[in-house]
Formats: C-alpha cells, structure tokens, sequence
C-alpha cells in the first residue's frame, strides 16, 4: 500500500518526476491541483502555507501525465481519474 503521509514539497515531487524522465514544471501541478486532479495536503502554517504531497498523489501525478504524454486531454484525464477515484474508494 502506497504511504499517504504528506511529505515532500513541489519542488521536490517536480525534481523526483525530473529524475525519473517526467518533463514537468512546478506550475503544471499547481494547474492539476486547480483542474481538481490531485489534492495535496496543505501545512498548517497559514502565513507560509505549502503544499505536501504524498506518494499516492506521486502516483496520481505519474498517470495525469503519463495520460498527456499519450495525447489524452485534460478534460478526458478528469474524467478517467474521477472514475478511478470512484474505484478505488470501493475497493
């Protein structure tokens, strides 16, 4: 079972994704957060308030991009993650 303790910070998931050959930037996931794709947690500093991802958020961010990488829209990624999300949550 993947860990989902949030620990790592943007930069470190984008330099993670970097090491394993994903071409991703820092905004494109501030961008899947917005689209409702993936949702880190947040620290609880609110006057320096930042993002924590997990592993499954890691891995979430490997198939949004994987899904573009083999030309599959935004739009049509949602929908496939939101059904996935509906599956595993039944599991």
């Amino acid at each position: 079972m993947l860990e989902q303790t949030a620990k790592y910070s943007i930069s470190e998931v984008v330099e993670r994704l970097r090491r394993e050959g994903f071409i991703v930037e820092a905004h494109r996931l501030r961008n899947y957060e917005k689209e409702g794709l993936v949702k880190p947690s947040r620290t609880s500093n609110p006057n320096q308030e930042q993002r924590r991802y997990s592993e499954l958020d890691i891995m979430q961010i490997r198939r949004i991009l994987f899904f573009i990488f083999v030309g599959v829209s935004l739009k049509t990624t949602r929908s496939r993650h939101d059904k996935a999300r509906i599956f595993l949550t039944i599991i």
